[in-house]
C-alpha cells in the first residue's frame, strides 16, 4: 500500500528548466559576491569543489548544511558568521532576481490533489544540496505558497546525503518510518530521481522523461508519461497495483549508512541531560540504546556474518544478551557512544560493500525465522536498527518531559 510519494520540486512540481536556472543561479550569486569584495568565480568554485566533497565522504553526524558551511568558510579562508550573513542576505536580496525564471505547473497541482484525495503523505523530495531559504522561495514562486501543506521538504538543514545518492533516499525513507514498498518517487530526472530511488526499493514515477536513459537500461518505472496521465491514472486505481521492488544488496548497503544520521538529528534536538535520562526503573536512555547498537554491531552483527561466509549453512545460535554490558553504558557521555557507533558502522559498510556480490545469497539458518541468507541476515541489521530507532523516540520524548519537571 502506497503511504507516501515522494515529488521532486524543479520540472515536476513547478517548471523551471533546471540547467539554465542553476546557470543563472551560480551567475547572480557570483555577481552578489563581487558586490561585497569577494571574487565571485572563487565563491562559485569554492562552493562545487566543497559539494563535491561532502558526496564524496562519509559523515553522517552531520547536515548538508553544517559540513558546507564549515569546508566553505575554510575554503574562501572566511569565518562561519561572515558566509552565513552572506547567504541569508543573498537569499534576501539578489536571489529574488531568479523569480522570473520559475513558472507555475498547474498539472502538478491537479496530481497533488489527486494524490491527497487518495489519503496519501506528499514529501518534497528536491535536492539538498541548497538551502531552505532558496527552495522555499521557489516553491512560492511556482505556486505553493504554503511550506506547512507538505509534511516535510528536503533541505540541507536536514539531510545529510544528497541526490543522486541512494543514500539520500535510504535517510528520507528512514525519517518518514516507512518501507521502501510504500513510497512512490515522482520526478522528471533520471539520474536524480529514478536511478537512485529505485535503487533502495522504491517505485518510480519519470514524468515528461527522455527515453532515451530508459532505452539504455534494464531499469523500468513504474509509470512513464506525463502529469496529466499520471493524475489519471491514480484516479484510476494506480496506487493499488503499484507492487513492491524486491530489495537488494544496495537498497541494505544505502540504509545501513544512513541511519546514523537519523540518530544523530534525533541527538542534535535534544541536550545531553535529556539524552543520558532513564525514563524508568528497567529501561534505556537514548545513550544507553546507541551504546548496545554499537555492542550489537561489534559483537553480534559482524560476527554472525563472518560465520555465513566461512561456514556451511551455519545454525546462527540466539546467544546474545542486550544487557550483558549494560552495566558499563553509564560510563559513555552520549557524544562518545555516538561516536563509536559510527565507527562501527563504517567499518561493516566497508567490508559489506567490499565482498563479491555471490557472497550475499549464501545459506545459513536462523533459531526463529528458519532458513535464511547472507541478505536476510544484513536485512535483520536494518530492521534492528528501525525498532530501536522507535524506542529512541519514544524515550527522549519521556526523557525531555521529566528533566523539564525536574527543573519546576
Amino acid at each position: 500500500m502506497i503511504k507516501v510519494a515522494l515529488v521532486d520540486l524543479d520540472d515536476t512540481l513547478i517548471r523551471t528548466n533546471t540547467d539554465e536556472f542553476i546557470a543563472a543561479y551560480l551567475k547572480t550569486w557570483a555577481i552578489h559576491a563581487s558586490h561585497k569584495g569577494w571574487d565571485g568565480r572563487t565563491f562559485v568554485e569554492a562552493s562545487q569543489v566543497v559539494l563535491k566533497h561532502i558526496f564524496e565522504e562519509y559523515d553522517p553526524s552531520r547536515t548538508i548544511a553544517q559540513r558546507f558551511l564549515d569546508g566553505f568558510a575554510r575554503t574562501v579562508q572566511e569565518d562561519i558568521e561572515t558566509i552565513e550573513h552572506f547567504f541569508h542576505d543573498f537569499f534576501e536580496t539578489s536571489f529574488r532576481d531568479l523569480q522570473p525564471r520559475i513558472e507555475v505547473l498547474p498539472a502538478a497541482q491537479h496530481m497533488i490533489r489527486a494524490l491527497q484525495d487518495q489519503g496519501v503523505r506528499i514529501v518534497v523530495a528536491t535536492n539538498p544540496a541548497l538551502p531552505r531559504a532558496s527552495i522555499i522561495q521557489r516553491m512560492a514562486w511556482g505556486g505553493w505558497d504554503d511550506p506547512q501543506a507538505f509534511e516535510q521538504i528536503t533541505t540541507m538543514e536536514t539531510m545529510a546525503f544528497a541526490k543522486p545518492q541512494p543514500e539520500y533516499y535510504a535517510e528520507l525513507l528512514i525519517q518518514l518510518d516507512v518501507d521502501p514498498g510504500q513510497a512512490i518517487m515522482i520526478g522528471d530526472s533520471w539520474t536524480n530521481d529514478i536511478v537512485p530511488a529505485a535503487a533502495v526499493g522504491i517505485r518510480t514515477v519519470w514524468l515528461n522523461g527522455d527515453m532515451t536513459p530508459q532505452l539504455q537500461s534494464t531499469l523500468s518505472p513504474a509509470f512513464v508519461g506525463s502529469h496529466d496521465e499520471f493524475t489519471a491514472a491514480i484516479k484510476d486505481g494506480w496506487l493499488k497495483t503499484c507492487t513492491p521492488r524486491q530489495l537488494d544488496r544496495t537498497a541494505l548497503l544505502a540504509r545501513l549508512a544512513a541511519y546514523p544520521s537519523i540518530v544523530a538529528r534525533l541527538c542534535a534536538d535534544y541536550p545531553q541531560a535529556v539524552l543520558e535520562c532513564i525514563p524508568a526503573e528497567g529501561e534505556w536512555s537514548v545513550r544507553d540504546v546507541i551504546c548496545h547498537l554499537v555492542d550489537h554491531e561489534r559483537e553480534e552483527d559482524r560476527a554472525k556474518l563472518e560465520r555465513v561466509l566461512t561456514e556451511d549453512n551455519p545454525f546462527l545460535s540466539a546467544n546474545y544478551d542486550p544487557w550483558d554490558q549494560a552495566y558499563q553504558f553509564a560510563a559513555v557521555p552520549v557524544d562518545e557512544a555516538y561516536k563509536q557507533f559510527v565507527h562501527y558502522r563504517h567499518s561493516t559498510l566497508q567490508w559489506l560493500d567490499a565482498l563479491p556480490h555471490e557472497i550475499w545469497t549464501r545459506p545459513a539458518r536462523h533459531p526463529i525465522f528458519g532458513p535464511t541468507s547472507f541478505l536476510e541476515m544484513v536485512k535483520f541489521i536494518t530492521d534492528h536498527d528501525r525498532t530501536h530507532l522507535q524506542q529512541m523516540r519514544h524515550t527522549v520524548r519521556i526523557a525531555d518531559q521529566l528533566c523539564e519537571l525536574e527543573q519546576t
